[in-house]
């Protein structure tokens, strides 16, 4: 059965280090930390290749929501690249228009029926491991507005066979944190929440490859080399879907 699987982000003070935190004593019964690296809002013609250029550098996979109206001829060759190189993709609807994709059920359906056909004809077969992210999330503010109702929307995608993923920690980097500074500060605050929550969850890290940030790209590659040293291992949310 698909869920809906929202990973409540948490934010406290921390200081602005991705390295802040002391490594916690290994033990043999302590079970496998996972993490996923995801990028919303793309593909973009710059944006998504440099960040493409870090994942193959590094040897770790990504997980990328892309919007359908972005899917187009110039783009393609880019998607494509992300899939051989052993990355997932997933839907983020068709516009990222909270207007139009929240209107409704049916106008949610719609967004995910054209984000479909854009995959298709400019891509190819739809994946196997169905992802979906709402813009937003799934606790955006629209939804908000929506009360008990917002759970006819979130049960679209989930009807429709999509996974749905939400994050846990985040960089900020599409909420104003554009200095290298602001999105150490962001991730520090979200990931010591998380691994305080010891909730056991994987570790699911928002990012954006939407629009050309340089900072995002600096962040990245400190965010692996320190989640790396911490002892997680990075895979794609079409690997952890199976297994929830």
């Amino acid at each position: 059965m698909k869920k809906l699987l929202t990973l409540w982000l948490l934010c406290v003070s921390a200081s602005a280090c991705f390295c802040s935190c002391a490594a916690p004593a290994a033990t043999v019964s302590a079970p496998e930390k996972l993490v996923c690296l995801t990028f919303d809002d793309g593909p973009h013609p710059a944006m998504t290749g440099a960040v493409l250029d870090i994942l193959e550098r590094e040897g770790v996979p990504g997980t990328f929501f892309l919007i359908g109206n972005r899917l187009d001829r110039e783009c393609a060759p880019l998607v494509k690249r992300i899939l051989d190189g052993g990355s997932a993709v997933g839907c983020h609807t068709s516009s990222h228009d909270y207007a139009r994709a929240y209107a409704d059920a049916a106008s949610l359906r719609r967004e995910i029926a054209e984000w479909e056909s854009a995959f298709e004809s400019f891509v190819g077969p739809l994946p196997a491991v169905r992802l979906f992210r709402f813009p937003g999330g799934s606790a955006n503010s629209a939804f908000r507005r929506l009360g008990s109702a917002a759970a006819v929307l979130r049960a679209v995608p989930i009807d429709l066979g999509y996974t749905v993923w939400d994050w846990n920690v985040l960089t900020d980097d599409a909420a104003g944190a554009g200095s290298i500074e602001a999105q150490k500060a962001a991730f520090d605050r979200s990931f010591s929440a998380y691994e305080r929550s010891g909730a056991g969850a994987p570790c699911v890290v928002l990012m954006h490859d939407g629009i050309a940030n340089a900072h995002t790209l600096t962040a990245l590659g400190q965010i692996i080399a320190f989640l790396r040293q911490r002892g997680y291992r990075f895979v794609t949310l079409a690997d952890l879907s199976a297994s929830f």
